[in-house]
């Protein structure tokens, strides 16, 4: 009866366990997913600002170097 009893008792630590577990692993991904986005903003942000220094669009330095590559062909 006690081992039932001991087993029972453990069988639901493991289950909190394991549902906490689950939830960190959830919560870390999530915080990974929010660090990741705002690292591309920054980057993306530092780049738009780099443009405006600059006095360029990217898109007009992209077309640049694709003029660029066709002349030389």
């Amino acid at each position: 009866m006690i081992k039932t009893t001991d087993n029972i008792v453990n069988n639901y630590l493991y289950l909190i366990d394991k549902e906490k577990e689950d939830f960190l692993k959830e919560r870390m991904n999530l915080l990974n997913k929010k660090l990741m986005y705002s690292n591309l903003h920054r980057i993306s942000k530092d780049e738009d600002e780099l443009d405006k220094v600059l006095g360029k669009n990217s898109d007009d330095s992209d077309k640049e170097n694709t003029e660029k590559g066709d002349k030389a062909k």
